[in-house]
């Protein structure tokens, strides 16, 4: 009925208490991981406890999320697929709340529960595309489950594969960051739903998607890979200039901070302040996103 996708790197912690807990749930799903750090002792362990409901992919280099997801969509045997980032928890009736949905109502692209703490940030955002909320459905289903239109829904979705005519619906020259955006906004485009059921929730740890002692390469890897996507972003789907513009006062600021940081000698506050620099620097001279700090064979 349902496969859960998740995405990992470096996420041995966070992946093998998800699986525990969905596998003993008993639900129709299945679970497959795409190991994007390419540990092949992690894949042999989780298949040699969990072979008959856990599917383990090993690609020949770190794909990204974008890539990834998109790998996980074409593997995948089931029609609704829920691709996440490891770092979430979802409860029993998390799950089985979201599996009757879909049981019920298939007039959607993208499905999600949202954040069971919504004080911080929301995973959805109704009106970032329109500018306007006042003409999105709200709506239930079961007379039970709250569905709301919204304009874009970051990690943590089921997609409706038989809704889509490509399963490639992640860009996949984005490595990290802005690929949901983008895909939101094609999705929005083509006149796509787009939907998050209000009382189905999950917790969203956030920034823990690794294990602690990659901290400093995932910094780099955020600040490297954020300002590239976030130009490229703009560039593809308004214009160059548009993107520069953008992107200007961001480049002095940049310059500001490094210098600041060289006179109190802070070396690694000046190498996160490169690597956010460099990012952009990259794709406003339309080099691909290349930079992987911690990627290894």
């Amino acid at each position: 009925m349902l496969t859960v996708a998740f995405l990992s790197h470096h996420s041995k912690h966070l992946i093998t208490k998800n699986i525990e807990k969905i596998v003993n749930y008993g639900l129709n799903i299945s679970v497959l991981i795409i190991e994007n750090s390419l540990d092949h002792s992690f894949k042999n362990e989780l298949l040699a406890k969990y072979s008959k409901s856990v599917e383990v992919y090993i690609p020949d280099e770190n794909l990204g999320y974008a890539k990834g997801m998109n790998k996980a969509l074409e593997l995948s045997k089931d029609n609704f697929v829920l691709i996440s980032p490891p770092d979430v928890d979802f409860s029993f009736d998390c799950l089985n709340d979201l599996i009757n949905c879909i049981k019920n109502f298939k007039d959607f692209v993208l499905i999600a529960p949202t954040y069971r703490d919504e004080n911080q940030f929301k995973n959805y955002d109704t009106k970032i595309f329109s500018k306007e909320s006042k003409n999105k459905k709200t709506f239930k289903i079961l007379e039970k489950y709250i569905l709301k239109e919204v304009d874009w829904i970051d990690s943590s979705v089921i997609v409706n594969k038989g809704n889509v005519k490509n399963l490639k619906i992640m860009d996949e020259n984005f490595f990290l960051y802005f690929e949901t955006m983008d895909m939101c906004l094609n999705f929005k485009r083509q006149n796509k739903k787009m939907y998050v059921v209000e009382n189905i929730k999950f917790n969203h740890i956030g920034g823990a998607s690794h294990e602690k002692k990659y901290n400093f390469e995932a910094n780099l890897s955020r600040n490297w890979h954020y300002n590239w996507s976030k130009f490229y972003y703009f560039k593809k789907n308004y214009s160059y200039l548009y993107a520069f513009k953008k992107s200007l006062p961001i480049l002095v600021k940049f310059i500001f901070r490094y210098f600041s940081n060289l006179v109190f000698n802070k070396k690694r506050e000046r190498d996160l302040i490169k690597a956010e620099f460099n990012g952009m620097i990259a794709s406003v001279f339309l080099k691909k996103s290349s930079f992987r700090p911690f990627s290894k064979k």
